[in-house]
């Protein structure tokens, strides 16, 4: 059973792994590039590596289905919606309210992650579901990247951008593949 709402663990390991990760040079860029034209959810991402880092293993692609499913409402209904009020502000509606518009879109921005933070949370309320539906233990991080990607689309499709941003993400992973 789920926990109760104000049990979710907002902060922890996989919350210091995300923002860690995620601040690496390149990283953010590479993931923005891949969320924008594949479709891929971060969080998601994050989590699988998070998972192959603390576990020693890649999740299958079906778990992989089965963590989005668990949020993809509160992408849909949530994050989404943050994310594109926060684009619009940056754009030709923030420009004509100045320095306000600018101060919002912070706001926002800041309401995002921590959107994003509960969406980590609650991949991280089924960790040992996951771990208990892992595809290799003897996996590599570019195998938990192929099979995150290999989710939302087709590996055989990325141009040359799009695998480059893959390069970069798996190089920082091998950071923490250690």
């Amino acid at each position: 059973m789920p926990p109760a709402a104000g049990d979710l663990p907002l902060e922890g390991s996989h919350w210091n792994f995300a923002v860690r990760f995620y601040e690496q040079p390149g990283v953010a860029e590479a993931c923005l590039m891949l969320q924008d034209r594949r479709g891929l959810d971060i969080v998601v991402m994050l989590f699988a590596l998070f998972h192959f880092v603390t576990r020693r293993s890649a999740l299958s692609v079906e778990m992989i289905g089965r963590l989005d499913a668990t949020v993809m409402s509160w992408r849909r209904d949530i994050v989404y919606p943050l994310r594109s009020v926060r684009r619009r502000l940056k754009a030709e509606l923030g420009a004509r309210a100045g320095d306000a518009a600018d101060r919002l879109r912070k706001q926002v921005a800041d309401a995002g992650v921590f959107a994003e933070q509960i969406e980590l949370a609650l991949l991280a309320v089924h960790e040992e579901t996951a771990a208990r539906c892992t595809a290799d233990a003897s996996a590599q991080v570019a195998d938990v990247l192929r099979n995150v990607i290999g989710f939302y689309t087709k590996m055989d499709d990325l141009g040359p951008e799009e695998s480059q941003a893959l390069r970069v993400i798996v190089e920082a992973a091998r950071q923490f593949d250690r």
